[in-house]
């Protein structure tokens, strides 16, 4: 589980639309590939201010980046560009988290409807029972409260299962968030044998009235990122079922999915994307290309 590059520009960008406040909850501790000095690279990009207790503690359990300069801990980067509490739960306390339970399991009362963000990076493609899972995040959630999501699609050898894009809009959609933004991320092999990292939304309203499947097609390794926000007449424990089986029962799948395209909530950028021609990851138009990091691969003939 951890945070990379990508994973603090997605909460830089998510922090600079609404700054993140009370307390956070990370299932699982999170190892950084994250230095100050890349931070601070960062957080000037988006134009992010740094945290009134801001304070720098190095994972010194890891080894260094490159240059010779130590890895943040979790807490200390959070620290450095908010003032929400940052909190860690675990199913032991191997970690030395601050709450000790199974996130599959029941979720003790005095942490439902508690936490103002809930994030993980790296738990739920590596548990038996994601769906619930995914409950219990809702449950721990105060309305308004957002969660954020980074599960490996395919590629990964160590991941229990792979979550497609589908399958998490659809819980979103079918509990009836107040708003969800699903992306996917695709490594490949570029030009001159570098590597660009591709981000691509997943919106299924391609046209009013539609519900539009992912159907991605691409081999290359992917993982799905997800910011979702939580609304006061959300549910939790309501299973989808999927868009080729629902005949005439398109609710509230179509009326959630017309609510996450029309909100506020801006898409995804990167200072450092660029754009260009790119090959496409699905059959389907629901998914759209927002910028690649590296150079853009060149198109197949």
């Amino acid at each position: 589980m951890g945070i990379g590059v990508l994973e603090l520009q997605f909460l830089l960008h998510e922090h600079k639309h609404k700054p993140f406040t009370g307390e956070i909850l990370s299932i699982g501790r999170q190892a950084t590939a994250l230095t100050e000095k890349l931070t601070a690279r960062f957080m000037k990009e988006y134009d992010v201010k740094p945290g009134k207790n801001a304070f720098v503690e190095f994972d010194t359990s890891r080894a260094p980046h490159p240059d010779g300069s130590l890895m943040l801990t979790d807490k200390s980067l959070f620290s450095l560009f908010c003032d929400a509490k940052f909190l860690a739960a675990d199913i032991s306390d191997y970690e030395q988290p601050d709450f000790v339970f199974d996130i599959c399991g029941k979720v003790p009362w005095k942490y439902r409807n508690r936490f103002d963000f809930v994030m993980d990076g790296g738990s739920l493609d590596n548990v038996f029972d994601t769906f619930r899972m995914m409950a219990n995040m809702t449950q721990m959630l105060k309305p308004g409260g957002r969660m954020f999501l980074t599960p490996w699609i395919n590629s990964h050898p160590t991941a229990y299962v792979k979550l497609s894009p589908d399958w998490v809009m659809d819980y979103y959609a079918v509990n009836e968030f107040e708003d969800a933004k699903v992306y996917i991320y695709e490594g490949r092999i570029a030009d001159n044998d570098r590597f660009a990292q591709a981000i691509w939304q997943y919106d299924p309203v391609t046209q009013p009235g539609t519900y539009t499947i992912a159907s991605i097609t691409s081999s290359n390794i992917q993982q799905l990122y997800a910011i979702a926000v939580k609304a006061k007449k959300t549910t939790h424990n309501k299973h989808a079922i999927q868009q080729h089986y629902r005949g005439k029962n398109r609710e509230p799948y179509l009326t959630s999915a017309a609510r996450f395209q029309n909100s506020d909530r801006p898409i995804f950028h990167s200072p450092n994307f660029s754009r260009g021609q790119i090959n496409e990851i699905s059959n389907q138009n629901a998914m759209r290309h927002i910028g690649t990091v590296g150079p853009a691969p060149s198109v197949s003939n």
